[in-house]
């Protein structure tokens, strides 16, 4: 547990291994830098704390037999050039201001469904396909737009 501010700077690589969950509470805001990359394996799972959160990774593996949690009274912002995470249960990110992921590209794979929230709107992506929930407006829009019937049909 830090009190203030915290900023971690790592050269190359940055690991952490634990046969238990790992657990950081910042009472500030919290800067990790890491060169080359971080490795995480842990048999438990993964939660943060803090004011906000700024982490730039080269790569950044994550391993954890339970769930993965950060959650921020401000800002989240996660820099990698590569990243792969493989959770046993869930992960829950959660910013009372912006929450932003940068990445030259960006892979959701989910078994049974992505749902993406903002205000009273939903896009609900699952194995039936997707669907849209709330009062919404939805604008397509591009120089070529095919849909092959019965693609788009009054629900």
């Amino acid at each position: 547990m830090v009190g203030a501010d915290m900023t971690e700077t790592i050269g190359a690589l940055g690991a952490i291994n634990s046969a238990y969950g790992v657990s950081f509470n910042v009472g500030g805001s919290s800067t990790e830098t890491v060169g080359a990359a971080r490795a995480e394996l842990v048999k438990g799972g993964h939660s943060e704390s803090c004011a906000s959160k700024t982490e730039m990774v080269g790569v950044y593996f994550v391993n954890a037999a339970e769930g993965f949690g950060v959650e921020a009274t401000g800002a989240i912002a996660l820099n990698t050039a590569s990243s792969k995470w493989t959770l046993g249960k869930g992960y829950a990110a959660t910013a009372s201001g912006i929450c932003a992921v940068t990445a030259a590209s960006v892979s959701l794979d989910a078994s049974e469904t992505i749902t993406l929230k903002c205000g009273g709107g939903e896009v609900i992506i699952d194995k039936s396909g997707i669907s849209f929930k709330g009062d919404i407006q939805v604008t397509v829009e591009g120089s070529t737009i095919e849909a092959e019937p019965p693609a788009i049909a009054p629900g």
